[in-house]
């Protein structure tokens, strides 16, 4: 299983790089992968535990990810539940 690990200094506190992270309503502000993001089931934009998206990237894959941890400013992790054919499993984590 191939694992792809990538870490960044950001000098700002804590909590607000969290907020920019995981608040898909400005993720296209800073993202440069996504195409199209949606929130299956939360109206407000920011992650909680079995909360889900639909992501589609600019080169048309597509999957939906649930969120498993959300633990606000320290972490948020997802794992795909359906999407991108070639993939046999996906996850990832943000630890701040």
């Amino acid at each position: 299983m191939a694992i792809i690990e990538y870490t960044a200094d950001i000098p700002l506190p804590r909590a607000q790089v969290y907020q920019i992270s995981q608040d898909y309503s400005v993720r296209f502000a800073w993202d440069p992968f996504p195409d199209h993001l949606l929130m299956l089931d939360a109206t407000d934009y920011l992650p909680r535990i079995g909360g889900r998206v639909f992501v589609r990237s600019k080169l048309g894959m597509a999957m939906t990810v649930e969120f498993v941890q959300v633990n606000q400013p320290h972490a948020a992790a997802k794992k795909m539940v359906s999407g991108f054919w070639p993939l046999e499993k996906f996850a990832g984590s943000w630890l701040y």
